[in-house]
């Protein structure tokens, strides 16, 4: 596995818990911004790549019901909602292989155009 992703770092063996914490940090950031396409390895062992986000303006409405028990959020896993199936998915932080994202739109420049 090469040190940089496309777009940030890559996970190593010797990882600690600290650089885990950070890199997890830096994930749910650019969810909450866009579509991100992550490639992770499976707990089974397969490769799976899905395009999935955390923006609150591209989640379904959430359905609220008086008898919903709180999950407990695993250590570690990110729950992301899968753009492509519509629906809510999670992988291991420690997993993942890749992560493509776009900066973004193109805006102008704050004082006026480029020079």
């Amino acid at each position: 596995m090469s040190d940089i992703m496309p777009n940030g770092p890559t996970p190593k063996p010797d990882w600690t818990e600290d650089d885990y914490a950070i890199f997890e940090t830096w994930i749910r950031g650019l969810l909450y911004t866009d579509v991100v396409q992550v490639t992770f390895t499976k707990v089974d062992g397969t490769e799976r790549t899905m395009k999935c986000t955390l923006n609150p303006e591209l989640l379904p409405a959430e359905v609220i019901t008086e008898n919903k028990k709180e999950r407990k959020k695993p250590v570690g896993s990110i729950a992301v909602f899968e753009t492509d199936l519509q629906a809510w998915r999670s992988f291991r932080t420690a997993d993942v292989k890749s992560i493509t994202f776009s900066l973004g739109e193109t805006v102008p420049f704050p004082t006026g155009p480029k020079p």
